[in-house]
C-alpha cells in the first residue's frame, strides 16, 4: 500500500483555505463537507502530480472518507470548552433528534506559503467544483468513490487512481522510496 507523509501544517492550513472560500461565499462547512472537500484534493492531486495535497491516511465511514488526522484535530477543538484553539472556532447547530452538527470557521487566513503551487490550484478547483455542495450531495458523492467502496477501514491511495492511467501508478510506484523520512515541510509538484 502506498505511504505518503502526512503534512499537518498543509492539512491545517487547507481547512483554513476551505473555510475561507466558503466565508467568501457566505457559506459554512461541515465537518462531513470539509472531510469530503480534503479527500477530493488529495485524490485529484495524487491523480495529477503523483502525490496527495495533505498525506493524511483516509479512512472508510459510514458517511464516506474521513481524513484520520484532520478529523481527529476537529474533534480535539470541538471536545475544548470554548470550542476554538485560536486557529479555527467550531459552532454547533441544533439536530434534533441527533447530535448538533459542527461547522468550521477560520480564526485566521492560511499560511500559503506552505502550499505548492499546485496545491493552491487543485484546493481552487475542487472548491469550485463541489464547495457549494451540501454535506449529503458530498457523502452520496462519495459513496460513489472505488476507494471507499473496497475499504474495509483505511482507504487505499492506490484506489485513488483510474487502473488505466500505468504512467502515473509507475511513476508513483518508482517514488515510493523517495518518500520514506521525509517531513511535514516537503513541497514538491
Amino acid at each position: 500500500m502506498w505511504q505518503f507523509p502526512y503534512k499537518p501544517e498543509v492539512a491545517v492550513n487547507a481547512l483554513l483555505f476551505l473555510c475561507r472560500k466558503a466565508e467568501e461565499k457566505e457559506q459554512k462547512l461541515s465537518f462531513m463537507q470539509i472531510a469530503k472537500l480534503l479527500f477530493y484534493a488529495d485524490k485529484l492531486h495524487l491523480r495529477r502530480y503523483g502525490r496527495p495535497i495533505t498525506g493524511d491516511t483516509f479512512i472508510k465511514m459510514e458517511h464516506g472518507p474521513n481524513p484520520s488526522s484532520v478529523y481527529a484535530y476537529l474533534n480535539d477543538v470541538r471536545s475544548r470548552t470554548d470550542l476554538s484553539d485560536g486557529v479555527i472556532q467550531v459552532e454547533e447547530k441544533p439536530n434534533p433528534p441527533h447530535r448538533p452538527i459542527p461547522f468550521v470557521m477560520a480564526l485566521h487566513s492560511p499560511d500559503s506559503s506552505v502550499f505548492s503551487e499546485t496545491d493552491r490550484e487543485v484546493l481552487e478547483e475542487v472548491f469550485s467544483d463541489h464547495g457549494h455542495k451540501s454535506a449529503g450531495q458530498l457523502r452520496n458523492l462519495s459513496h460513489n468513490e472505488k476507494a471507499w467502496r473496497e475499504a474495509e477501514f483505511e482507504m487505499a491511495f492506490e484506489d485513488f487512481l483510474d487502473p488505466e492511467d500505468e504512467a502515473m501508478i509507475q511513476y508513483i510506484d518508482r517514488s515510493q522510496g523517495d518518500w520514506a523520512g521525509l517531513g511535514s515541510l516537503h513541497k514538491t509538484g
